[in-house]
């Protein structure tokens, strides 16, 4: 990989793919016709994608690697943004795919997806000292609960308690810190998400309460003038183990 000024995966060129053989005649051309893709980065979304010394990297960035390797394109990954204006950047075609995303109808109205390669739990958090909830159910009426703006989680929470206030936060650093600090009452957010930022940003003084009940179910979301791309990504994934 290069450094954060060019934004590009400097991986090896491969003269032939391993996924060469499984593609149609139609993939094979698209491919040639579009041997660069452009990906959508966050510097905040650990430990999918962060950013460590002037680097992009985390497990989107592993996956790009090995769909690199499996069918030849270059996966070029554009300077980071914020969740939302990602979103907004592939609905106005400025990117051309985003890893680690949740399906939704919302989202289906700005690209399309593959398949799901990786699934994480969304939990809910308190701060240690307050109340101890054993699970979701026993917040209590008119308690905070605060998600990232964008996420899915939201909606989910808005229709399942009602009664909870849903408060939003730019992103999962901004939500956890708010936790900590005392100015929310609890907060949702994925397990791989909350246990990166607990170790990278120090916080102590919040747990983990339990399953909300949701899932995150990421896959790849890419341009819906771009159905080839998607056919080629999910027999990518496929193959990875």
């Amino acid at each position: 990989m290069v450094g954060i000024a060019s934004w590009a995966l400097a991986l090896p060129a491969l003269a032939a793919s391993p996924l060469a053989p499984a593609l149609s005649d139609e993939e094979h051309a698209w491919i040639a016709q579009h041997p660069v893709v452009r990906v959508a980065t966050s510097a905040d979304y650990g430990p999918f994608t962060f950013v460590e010394n002037g680097v992009v990297r985390g497990m989107s960035i592993d996956y790009l690697e090995r769909l690199h390797q499996l069918t030849g394109i270059e996966f070029k990954t554009e300077e980071p943004a914020s969740f939302q204006a990602n979103l907004q950047r592939i609905g106005r075609g400025e990117v051309d795919l985003m890893m680690s995303l949740r399906d939704s109808p919302e989202r289906r109205q700005l690209m399309s997806f593959t398949r799901s390669y990786v699934s994480v739990p969304a939990v809910l958090l308190r701060r240690r000292g307050a109340a101890q909830s054993a699970a979701l159910e026993e917040l209590r009426a008119g308690e905070t609960v605060a998600v990232s703006a964008g996420y899915a989680v939201a909606a989910f929470m808005g229709e399942r308690y009602p009664e909870n206030p849903v408060i939003t936060r730019p992103n999962d650093r901004a939500l956890l810190l708010a936790l900590a600090s005392g100015e929310v009452d609890a907060a949702v957010m994925d397990l791989a998400g909350v246990t990166y930022l607990m170790r990278t940003l120090g916080i102590g003084n919040v747990h983990i309460v339990g399953d909300v009940g949701l899932s995150y179910d990421l896959g790849i979301g890419y341009r819906r003038d771009w159905p080839v791309l998607g056919r080629i990504l999910d027999k990518a994934l496929a193959r990875v183990d």
